[in-house]
């Protein structure tokens, strides 16, 4: 201990300042590394910009100590409930949109650079003024309800997605159009349920299974191609999709989930392969426009009134 305290001023400043947090151009700073800081969101003095342009470097300094940080993640909750918020610009050096940074915010339009490869749980959620948005061919990972209830009306998820978290894009009553990836292997729960004004969507090849209520109240959805790669329907699927006319399952799907079409009105075809061996509960309970259904010897087990006030 003597030795520290018989140290020059300036470095016991520097041992004892740079683990901390520190603002910088109106923004707060953690730092998160030996070199690399996370923005923690807008300084207090500064809460009612509209427009922020998030640097690649932060500068900490006290007194005759100085040191530059690269600012490589939006933290948790960082912006969230800023409606003030329009517009931010994000930097190349950011590689992770952590947990609720930009939830329930003003947000208009944003850039997501190349570098950022994971958008987090609720990132965008309630962000109702925010249309539209380009997702970076670096993301690989969308995380749970990142865009749910927000003012989106069209997205392109590009072929770098591998997951999309559940709700992710649930209750985006906007969203019309939809493209999703080669590279998307699971179709999560509840990812677009509520989403009433889609009309259309193409599920890749890559997918191989579709969880509960995925598209459960897409009201307006008419047409669903599902391709071969799909093992199971889940629960709840396409549950009240009203405006769902025809569907073609698969050779490879083996089991529909209970409730998977139930409340489909429009429903007046449906194909029951070979391979299904497992109708669930009230998998086509009140689909009125279904008046004939063939039924495969391979099904086994049909579940507790699965075409109840059917036509």
């Amino acid at each position: 201990m003597k030795r520290l305290l018989s140290l020059p001023a300036f470095l016991l400043l520097a041992i004892t300042s740079f683990a901390q947090q520190f603002s910088y151009n109106g923004l707060d700073y953690i730092v998160t590394g030996e070199s690399t800081v996370s923005v923690l969101g807008l300084n207090y003095e500064h809460e009612s910009l509209s427009k922020i342009v998030i640097p690649e470097t932060a500068i900490y300094v006290e007194e005759d100590v100085s040191k530059t940080y690269i600012v490589t993640s939006i933290g948790d909750a960082a912006f969230k409930n800023c409606a003030d918020l329009t517009s931010t610009t994000i930097p190349n050096s950011v590689t992770s949109i952590g947990g609720a940074a930009f939830e329930h915010s003003g947000l208009t339009s944003i850039t997501i650079p190349n570098s950022v490869t994971t958008i987090g749980d609720a990132a965008f959620r309630d962000c109702t003024d925010l249309a539209s948005i380009t997702i970076p061919n670096s993301v690989t990972s969308i995380g749970g309800a990142a865009f749910e209830q927000s003012g989106l009306t069209s997205i392109t998820i590009p072929n770098s997605v591998t997951t999309i978290g559940d709700a992710a894009f649930e209750g985006c009553t906007g969203l019309t159009s939809v493209t999703l990836p080669n590279s998307l292997e699971n179709i999560g729960y509840s990812v677009f349920a509520g989403c009433t004004g889609l009309t259309s969507i193409t599920i890749p090849n890559s997918v191989v299974s579709i969880g509960g209520v995925a598209f459960s109240s897409c009201e307006s959805l008419s047409t669903v191609t599902i391709p071969n790669s799909v093992t199971s329907i889940g629960e709840g699927t396409f549950n009240r999709c009203k405006a769902l006319s025809a569907v073609t399952i698969p050779n490879s799907v083996t089991c529909i989930g209970d409730c998977a079409f139930m409340g489909c009105q429009s429903l007046s075809s449906v194909n029951i392969p070979n391979s299904i061996t497992t109708i669930g509960d009230y998998a086509f309970e009140s689909c009125k426009s279904l008046s004939t259904i063939t039924i495969p010897n391979s099904v086994t087990s049909i579940g507790l009134e699965a075409f109840a006030r059917s036509g």
